[in-house]
């Protein structure tokens, strides 16, 4: 006489529901913090690009200067509508900002400091010296 083995290998159904819900709980987590980072407002996104745009071409144009320095012992002592150095004659010299962006420029006698503002074309303005990173205009 054949006895039944009531051990059976596979498969229990409430083992079967517990894994359902344990893989669940983890797709909802990783569904909510992924949600959260792709939600933020475009709006916000654009004037986060436009700051750092700013931001980024005065910095680009305070290297610039410091190399003119290095080479003039003075900075510019102006700049055209070009944004090039007017003096010392026969020099060079132009900051290039992004479209969209106007640099305005100013150095005083003896020209050893420097102001310069980037304001972009919806009025984010920025300005960095001689001795400051770029600081918000408000």
């Amino acid at each position: 006489m054949i006895i039944p083995n009531r051990l059976q290998s596979g498969f229990a159904l409430v083992g079967l529901l517990i894994a359902v819900v344990v893989i669940g709980i983890l797709a909802a987590i990783t569904y909510a913090s992924y949600s959260g980072n792709s939600q933020q407002k475009p709006a916000t996104v654009k004037q986060e690009a436009i700051v750092s745009n700013v931001q980024s071409d005065l910095r680009n144009a305070s290297t610039q200067l410091e190399l003119y320095f290095v080479d003039n012992d003075q900075y510019p002592r102006s700049l055209d509508t070009q944004n090039c150095s007017v003096s010392p004659s026969g020099s060079s010299f132009c900051l290039r900002p992004s479209k969209g962006i106007v640099f305005t420029y100013s150095s005083s006698a003896p020209y050893t400091t420097y102001s310069l503002t980037g304001t972009d074309s919806n009025n984010v303005t920025y300005r960095i010296t001689n001795d400051s990173g770029p600081i918000k205009v408000e």
